[in-house]
């Protein structure tokens, strides 16, 4: 309006008025094509708008606007704001994105001045007709006063019809959830109630959904801000290690520093190529600006990549991590907002971020965790933060996911009130694909996920998300409305359909028969008969996978026991030992020699006299295999019983058919035990304690906590043997040559031959040859043991080695041993979890 002012000779305006008008009409044959123009178009436009009320108490409600072919649209929308003239309507920037018509549409000031020289065009406060409309400004992100009108209509650049489309409720709520970055994530896996922003940035290939970059841009986007800046810097291999090894911050030299684009630019990636070699590793800080230029935050994870995507992925997940955890709380402490920024590797201008970001989301309420529709429900079954309380029906076919795995589910969420009185559907996915152990889900889903085996439903409750969540969820407005009046909960459906491996068991089986897993066994079975052992602890037991196929073999244990820090896990490993130990109680039974079995909970960390004196001790990866070969998806499966009673009785009963209940032949599904993994105690009241397990815990560590592991088995517990395999890092250039290729793999994997990746994402080192024999040997040294090198799959005196490197420690036995181990005073720090015993009923914790 001030520019229109200083344009007397081509524009008129009004004193006091918001709106301008030629000061020339236009000719004759523009305003006769214009009205030959009007009598071809339809009689009337109608469109639906959301009526956004400025009061808090008022609830947002969908409107109709009734355009006719003669009338305006402003006039229209002026009548339902209550203003009689179309010149007072003002209209916001576009919301979402940049070609999008959607606008909101509200009152302008009663007066606004249009004299240059007045002291009023200087003065911050404009004076609006009403109040700040505090919803309708969260989601614009500029201030709007009063009621106002959210609607996609108006005349664009690309033609003379007016444009125009619908906005309902549910575009509404979905607007209002994507101004967070899990809400962006939730909508671009149209699985707003079960989907979560993940933790972890683990493969290209495993991630579903928007992936982090594009998210951080949208949120850039969407506050007005300049595109991320993403600084990436190339480490060679070598430094890498070093770095690697100790907590100091790479450093980057001048020359690899790089070059800031701002205001204008695409988003960019900025690496020097004459920085990146072979076998390098990477790291990318990310910078984001406002549009003045000025620096809002910066993150610069102290974590190395071998791939360049993954150092970007990576360090935007960072960001967005923070942001979403920053939001929930605006006005924390500065004490925590401090600890919040250095757990992300934040730097943030907390002046600039608060104008910029936290002013437009004061208001937003979609990250409240309010219980809505009255009282807190009572509902038996409701499922918080854990999984409880479920019900799991079907026979337990074995195939169970673990972390790495890639889980394919069926499920639905409804709204139930109480009692289960009535149900409404509010959200339902037939195949929904996500990482076990990434947070991708939410808490309770994963948790009783995590108790499934393929094939198996579930059904459990949760407390009701934000009211915003549920509404966009929602398929039908009016019914979730008038649920959440009353006090109700959110029920989940699930079916387990598919687990696929993570990529480690699929490199082993594709090269080895018998798999790794299995040798990996036999080798622990032979060392237990070559030292009659006649009891055995698993160090970080998981789902007792190795204990289970212990119990296949006959051998002279009488004893077996498994510690580990996951309780879920040993819920599961409890479940199938109680299930093998009472089925194989004949005479003959391999298992038949086993007197006694229990499961801890419990950290290498801490120590525990029980743990003292066992003859044998060993640190194993074992998986199981599928027994058969025919692959048939769980859902066809399913299917088939309506068919089929008999197949309906064999899943009652647990009669198996061949069938296996996968999708992918190539892949099948295994048994994937311990990514995490604890350790393992035997009875304390065990008067012969002779034989450890640790199933290859150490590449999930830290190194230095690998050695402290060492360490404290062998100076603290002392075994008389411990035997520990760990990868072999050198023989995975012939794993991945091995592992099938497919559309999915990123080309930036095949660039770095000599480079080779870890055999899985959450390995924390993998040792040479001669990295784990120095580890060892030296172990040895300190704690008067002997030791010995071997492996399976692959030869000694064939390069590069065995696939798996093991390493077995003997105690060398001096008269004072025995006295030392009989002195230990008696300290027990693990939790029995399980225990079962062949002359009385079993304990379980």
């Amino acid at each position: 309006m001030r520019a229109a002012a200083g344009l007397p000779e081509l524009v008129v305006s009004a004193e006091g008025q918001l709106s301008i008008w030629r000061k020339d009409p236009y000719p004759p044959n523009v305003i006769e094509s214009s009205i030959s123009q009007q009598s071809d178009v339809a009689e009337s436009i109608t469109t639906m708008a959301i009526y956004i009320p400025c009061s808090p108490e008022k609830a947002v409600e969908p409107v109709i606007l009734n355009i006719s072919s003669t009338g305006y649209y402003l006039d229209v929308i002026g009548q339902i704001l209550g203003l009689s003239d179309a010149n007072m309507v003002l209209i916001s920037r576009t919301i979402g994105k940049a070609s999008s018509e959607t606008r909101f549409y509200f009152a302008a000031p009663k007066s606004y001045p249009l004299d240059m020289s007045s002291d009023l065009l200087n003065a911050k406060v404009v004076p609006f007709g009403g109040p700040l409309n505090a919803k309708a400004s969260s989601l614009c992100g500029q201030d709007i006063y009063g009621d106002s009108i959210l609607a996609s209509i108006g005349y664009t650049w690309k033609g003379q019809d007016i444009f125009h489309e619908d906005v309902t409720l549910q575009s509404y709520y979905r607007m209002l959830i994507s101004k967070i970055p899990s809400g962006v994530y939730k909508l671009s896996r149209e699985a707003i109630l079960a989907a979560e922003l993940p933790l972890t940035f683990t493969t290209k290939t495993n991630w579903k959904g928007s992936f982090p970059r594009e998210i951080l841009s949208s949120f850039c986007r969407q506050y007005r801000l300049l595109e991320p800046v993403f600084c990436v810097s190339s480490i060679p291999l070598k430094a890498s290690s070093e770095l690697s090894r100790s907590n100091n911050k790479p450093e980057v030299s001048e020359s690899a520093e790089q070059e800031r684009e701002y205001a204008n630019e695409n988003e960019s990636v900025d690496v020097d190529p004459k920085l990146v070699v072979l076998g390098s590793s990477f790291t990318c800080e990310v910078k984001i600006y406002s549009k003045c230029q000025d620096l809002i935050l910066e993150c610069a994870p102290n974590v190395l990549y071998k791939k360049q995507n993954d150092a970007v992925q990576s360090a935007s997940l960072k960001v967005l991590s923070w942001l979403n955890a920053y939001l929930k709380d605006i006005y924390t402490s500065l004490e925590k907002e401090k600890q919040l920024a250095n757990v992300f590797d934040i730097k943030f201008y907390r002046q600039i971020f608060f104008k910029e970001v936290v002013k437009c989301l004061s208001v937003c309420n979609c990250q409240h965790n309010e219980t809505l529709g009255g009282k807190e429900p009572e509902l038996n079954g409701v499922v918080e933060n854990d999984a409880s309380y479920i019900n799991i029906e079907g026979a337990d076919s074995g195939l169970c996911p673990s972390n790495g795995s890639l889980l394919c589910v069926c499920y639905s969420v409804s709204l139930v009130t109480k009692g289960e009185l009535q149900k409404e559907l509010l959200e339902s996915i037939e195949e929904f694909e996500f990482e076990m152990g990434t947070g991708a889900v939410i808490p309770c889903l994963e948790a009783v996920v995590s108790q499934m085996s393929v094939g198996q439903s579930a059904c459990f409750y949760t407390e009701l998300p934000p009211e915003d969540l549920v509404l966009a969820a929602a398929k039908d407005l009016a019914n979730a409305l008038a649920f959440l009046t009353s006090p109700c909960c959110l029920e989940y459906s699930i079916i387990l359909l598919q687990v696929t491996e993570p990529p480690e068991d699929r490199m082993e089986q594709a090269l080895f028969n018998p798999p790794l897993s299995k040798q990996r066994v036999e080798y622990a079975v032979q060392h237990i008969k070559e030292f009659c052992a006649t009891s055995l602890v698993d160090f970080g037991c998981g789902s007792g996978s190795l204990l289970e196929s212990l119990l296949e073999y006959p051998t002279s244990l009488e004893t077996i026991a498994g510690v580990d820090i996951s309780q879920k896990s040993l819920s599961r490993a409890a479940k199938v030992l109680h299930s093998k130990l009472v089925m194989k109680s004949d005479f003959d039974a391999p298992c038949r020699s086993i007197k006694s079995a229990i499961l801890f909970d419990g950290s290498i960390t801490d120590f525990d006299s029980r743990l003292c004196g066992f003859d044998l001790a060993t640190c194993l990866e074992v998986f199981r295999t599928n027994p058969f070969s025919e692959p048939l998806h769980a859902k066809t499966l399913l299917k088939l019983t309506y068919i089929c009673p008999i197949l309906l009785l064999s899943l009652v009963f647990g009669i198996y058919f061949p069938l296996d209940l996968s999708l992918d032949k190539s892949g099948g599904f295994g048994f994937w035990i311990g990514l995490v993994r604890g350790l393992g105690v035997v009875p304390w009241w065990t008067t012969k304690v002779s034989h450890s397990v640790s199933d290859r815990v150490i590449e999930h560590m830290e190194e230095e906590q690998a050695s402290l592991f060492g360490d404290i088995v062998l100076s603290s517990f002392r075994p008389r043997i411990l035997i520990v395999s760990t990868p072999n890092y050198e023989y995975n250039v012939v794993l991945q040559k091995s592992n099938l290729t497919s559309h999915e793999d990123d080309p930036e994997e095949k660039i770095q031959s000599q480079s080779c990746k870890f055999r899985n994402h959450d390995h924390k080192f993998e040792w040479t040859r001669e990295q784990f024999q120095h580890w060892a040997s030296e172990l040895a040294v300190r704690h008067k043991y002997r030791v010995e090198f071997s492996g399976v799959g692959g030869a000694v005196d064939l390069e590069p080695g065995f696939a798996s490197q093991i390493a077995v420690f003997r105690r060398v036995f001096l008269p004072e041993d025995d006295d030392g181990l009989k002195d230990e005073n008696s300290v027990c720090q693990y939790k029995v979890i399980w225990e079962w015993n062949r002359s009385r009923p079993p304990l379980t914790n």
